[in-house]
């Protein structure tokens, strides 16, 4: 338990999370007192990803549809990463919404805004490979609501020396999470841009629609049967024509294909438009609904027990920690994977 101990500027407060890779703890950094999230994983985990984790997200840092970076390093037992700390994610937004689907105004913003995310990611030379709801965190921001986290999954599809696709390799495995993830993930293909925005519309009908029919599954080859059975075209109509034809384009592209980023943006706009839907629409996540503090974008039940617990434990166990364990700063590897002219994060709000 780190909680009370400081690493570098960050004083630790309570945990606020955990996963199969280690723990996630809010910080308080004592040289502007803002809150961050600390995540930690243990040099001792069988495969460690954290650090990759960093690197792709220092490259991506600057775009406004990720978490911002602030440091990585590790110390003799694990490694840590600090990023901004952002409020719940859109699965639980969701579930705590009466009609528990977005309305047609917020769920199409959205849906662009996880695209420009996922444009940004591809043209700086990466694919998520885990795109789902639970992976899409809400921020406090009329321009910027969302951002896309866990990158432990993603991959380099480009090659930094040619600037071209890598081939497809024969048996990778699956890659994702079952519910979301593409028919070729369940038939563990080596996965690329298409497969990204297949689990984007996926992640889109959920979120819009109403659970995907085969969301309550657990068998991977029961869901890959109805995910061939059921007419993807039939879901998205209910929503909006447009969202069809957006998914007749993924669908024809292959392996190494581009996706014409444009021509699906211009499709949502279109769709927007039809139904009445502008940018200065109102979420529909409130500070009341997400039980969020209005102040500093922390939830308001874990800054009660960051400032509790950083009352009482006060800052000898921080000082011990200091005495006995050697931290390291990484520098990891900011070059970007395609040319300067693909760094500029992709600004296609509605």
């Amino acid at each position: 338990m780190l909680t009370g101990t400081t690493i570098e500027t960050y004083t630790v407060g309570p945990k606020i999370g955990a996963g199969a890779f280690g723990e996630i703890y809010a910080v308080r950094n004592a040289g502007d007192n803002k809150i961050f999230a600390l995540k930690v994983e243990p040099l001792s985990n069988r495969r460690n990803i954290l650090e990759l984790e960093a690197s792709v997200l220092k490259r991506l840092s600057p775009c406004p549809y990720f978490p911002k970076f602030r440091i990585f390093g590790r110390t003799s037992t694990y490694s840590w990463l600090v990023m901004e700390l952002l409020g719940p994610s859109l699965s639980t937004v969701v579930k705590r919404l009466p009609s528990g689907r977005l309305s047609m105004s917020t769920g199409l913003r959205v849906a662009n805004s996880i695209l420009c995310g996922l444009e940004s990611m591809h043209k700086k030379g990466f694919i998520h490979r885990d795109v789902k709801p639970s992976n899409i965190l809400l921020r406090r921001s009329r321009e910027y609501p969302i951002a896309i986290i866990d990158f432990g999954l993603s991959r380099v599809y480009v090659d930094r020396k040619t600037e071209r696709h890598l081939p497809a390799r024969a048996h990778p495995g699956f890659r994702g999470t079952a519910v979301y993830a593409s028919p070729n993930a369940h038939m563990h293909q080596d996965l690329s841009r298409r497969d990204d925005l297949i689990s984007w519309f996926y992640l889109v009908i959920d979120v819009m629609a109403g659970p995907l029919p085969w969301k309550k599954l657990e068998n991977r080859a029961e869901i890959l049967h109805m995910k061939r059975r059921i007419s993807i075209s039939n879901l998205s109509d209910q929503i909006a024509h447009q969202l069809t034809l957006i998914w007749d384009h993924i669908q024809s592209l292959g392996f190494t294909d581009a996706p014409n980023y444009a021509y699906m943006h211009d499709l949502l706009r279109e769709a927007c438009e039809q139904n009445n839907v502008h940018q200065s629409d109102e979420w529909d996540w409130h500070p009341q609904i997400l039980q969020m503090d209005g102040h500093d974008e922390f939830n308001a039940e874990q800054k009660k027990a960051y400032e509790s617990s950083y009352t009482s434990e006060g800052t000898s166990k921080g000082a011990e920690y200091k005495s006995s364990t050697r931290r390291t700063r990484s520098r990891l590897d900011s070059r970007p994977l395609l040319p300067d002219k693909d760094e500029e994060c992709c600004d296609c709000r509605i």
